[in-house]
């Protein structure tokens, strides 16, 4: 008897043991990072945030966050005004001269300074590297009377300054940071072209924000501008309404493992059931490509994207709730200075957020800040009057301080808390105020968060932005 009782408490505890350790791993799992933030660990929170803070709905829902607070006739004339606002540094690119002097061009892109201080590989950049990119611009096939381009990315990129493959850092430590990036050019963005490089590696582009260089196997020129013009203003499109989705691998490889930003815009095709790469359409949304045809030129190519890809016909509707779902589809992603490293940086986070509802904002914080939109002064402010004037804010107002920018969510407990893609700020350790790299898209509190000089970013913030009012 006493050995059956003891088969029976050793059966038991092994049936304990087992149950134990299934709710541990369910407990466990509870705080794998993955789609629902709300799974994070608090070890890997900033300290004024807790669980309940990274779910998009805890910002979201209140009474009118669903009521559209900007219609597309607005956002059409705010549009209308930043490509009008010279401040605002855009470029209007189907009103473009369409001739141009190649030669001059070539000897004022040629003319630039040496970058200072900046390491490639763990080394200062030497002065003959610099010296080999004079040479090529100096060798770009050019004459005095050329004409743009036109045409469409068809590989996201980063524009840079110059005309170079390799990344080049302002800090020895810090390889992945590219002094060079100016700003991500998505797929399908439309772009013109002027001159290219002697190897023909790079093509000197504008897109509606920047100019610069980009890789000219990204880029594929149409027949004509009117070619071009059609198919930048497609009656039917989608937009790209998740932090980033990748197309399939197809036997079609410029239709694989393509990088689809948030804000990505692609027309829609309606021609019913039919065959795209090799596949029925069933369950995809058909959409048209800018491809390459057999005479290296753009030609209206079909592809798909699953159904279930987080992807809106037209627009979305602008609603404080929206603006904030969007921002937190993206918390926790790299952050990647002027679109390096296949990420964005603070401006084009929020700029990419907005591209989403049909609104395009310059590309930089400086330029963002010259919009004619409701906008608050708060540099002259002292902290009581920054927080009474944040009190007073809408979720999505933009707030800026020199050189960083961030989504205005809310009050929570006296506490002034914002959405935004960070290089790095600083935090008091026992040995001091530390400078950390965060890189990503994170939620705090201004007042609880430090700037490298030690000032709180609350005391730091100079303006705020309401698009919408």
């Amino acid at each position: 008897m006493k050995k059956t009782h003891n088969k029976i408490i050793t059966a038991l505890t092994a049936g304990l043991i087992i149950i134990l350790a299934g709710a541990f791993v369910s407990q466990a799992s509870t705080f794998e990072i993955g789609p629902g933030g709300d799974r994070i660990p608090p070890e890997m929170m900033m300290n004024e945030v807790d669980q309940s803070m990274l779910n998009a709905s805890y910002w979201s829902e209140f009474p009118g966050s669903s009521k559209t607070v900007m219609g597309y006739e607005r956002i059409n004339a705010l549009n209308e005004d930043c490509l009008n606002n010279k401040d605002c540094n855009m470029y209007r690119l189907d009103a473009l001269e369409p001739g141009f002097d190649g030669v001059s061009m070539r000897n004022k892109v040629a003319a630039f300074s040496d970058p200072q201080k900046l390491f490639l590989n763990g080394a200062p950049v030497p002065g003959s590297y610099y010296a080999a990119i004079r040479a090529q611009i100096a060798g770009a096939p050019v004459s005095s009377s050329m004409n743009i381009g036109y045409g469409f990315c068809i590989k996201r990129c980063a524009m840079k300054s110059l005309p170079c493959a390799e990344e080049l850092a302002d800090d020895v430590t810090d390889p992945e940071w590219d002094q060079l990036a100016l700003a991500p050019v998505l797929y399908n963005e439309p772009i013109v072209t002027y001159i290219t490089t002697a190897n023909g590696k790079f093509t000197y582009v504008k897109s509606v924000y920047c100019e610069g260089w980009m890789p000219t196997d990204c880029i594929v020129l149409c027949h004509s501008k009117e070619e071009w013009e059609a198919a930048c203003n497609p009656e039917n499109f989608i937009i790209v309404t998740g932090d980033r989705i990748q197309t399939e691998n197809s036997f079609n490889t410029a239709h694989s493992d393509l990088t689809l930003e948030m804000g990505n815009k692609l027309e829609l095709c309606y021609d019913g059931e039919q065959t795209v790469d090799n596949r029925m359409n069933w369950y995809n949304f058909v959409v048209y490509a800018p491809g390459r045809g057999s005479d290296g030129l753009y030609e209206k190519q079909k592809m798909l994207i699953p159904g279930g890809s987080d992807v809106h016909i037209g627009y979305l509707p602008m609603t404080q709730k929206n603006i904030v779902e969007q921002a937190f589809k993206s918390l926790g992603t790299r952050y990647g200075w002027g679109g390096s490293a296949e990420a964005q940086d603070c401006s084009s986070f929020v700029r990419e957020i907005y591209q989403c509802f049909g609104l395009c904002l310059p590309r930089n914080t400086t330029w963002q800040g010259a919009i004619n939109t409701k906008k608050i002064d708060l540099s002259g402010m002292t902290h009581e009057e920054k927080k009474n004037a944040l009190s007073g804010l809408s979720a999505g107002t933009i707030l800026q301080f020199p050189g960083h920018e961030m989504l205005y969510l809310g009050t929570r407990n006296g506490k002034f808390y914002t959405i935004n893609d960070v290089s790095s700020l600083a935090r008091d350790t026992e040995e001091g105020l530390k400078k950390t790299r965060v890189r990503s898209v994170v939620i705090n509190s201004l007042g609880d968060t430090k700037r490298a000089n030690g000032k709180l970013w609350l005391d730091e913030l100079t303006k705020a932005i309401i698009v919408f009012e």
